[in-house]
């Protein structure tokens, strides 16, 4: 029963750090954090008989999206900023 509040805090805590979008390692860390959750209330649900998982699994599949989607922003992100800021000058010497 302890467990639900502080999974719920974490998951808030995670949603906040996935908007936020700091530090890409701790970003990482969190949708690590939620796949493991999903995949182990799948389990728990199937386990129990306390229903088929579904909700787990379309949560799963909802957060392999957004995860997919949010790398990719980052990679066109990235992209931008290298192309409207070059690092290079033409005819320096090393």
């Amino acid at each position: 029963m302890y467990l639900i509040h502080i999974l719920g805090v974490a998951q808030i805590v995670g949603l906040v750090l996935i908007i936020l979008n700091k530090d890409k390692i701790l970003v990482e860390w969190v949708y690590a954090g939620f796949f493991m959750n999903f995949i182990l209330g799948c389990i728990a649900h199937l386990a129990s008989n306390s229903g088929n998982g579904a909700s787990a699994v379309v949560c799963l599949v909802i957060l392999l999206v957004t995860y997919v989607q949010a790398k990719k922003a980052r990679a066109f992100k990235k992209e931008k900023s290298a192309i409207e800021n070059p690092n290079f000058t033409i005819g320096a010497s090393a």
